[in-house]
């Protein structure tokens, strides 16, 4: 998968989580300070992914604070456990 997808994939789960998608969601969009996201969206969006992206399973202890500062490091973080190559 490439990272344009995996995007794409993320703001689809952001707006289900946020149940609004009238939202402007970019690569660049901060989760925390742009969308006043909190623990549990941020666990609600990470279950979407990965019902969204079969091949995803995450594991809660590799999960790090900088993941998520935006829509583009948790698409690279999303990528970077598939073992895709993020391009």
């Amino acid at each position: 998968m490439n990272k344009e997808k995996m995007i794409e994939l993320v703001k689809v789960a952001i707006n289900d989580v946020l149940n609004d998608e009238d939202k402007t969601i970019t690569d660049s969009t901060k989760l925390f300070e742009d969308l006043d996201l909190d623990s549990t969206s941020i666990i609600e969006l990470l279950m979407a992914l990965e019902d969204n992206i079969p091949e995803l399973s995450i594991d809660p202890e590799d999960l790090r604070a900088e993941h998520f500062e935006s829509v583009n490091t948790l698409a690279d973080y999303a990528l970077n456990h598939m073992g895709e190559k993020v391009y």
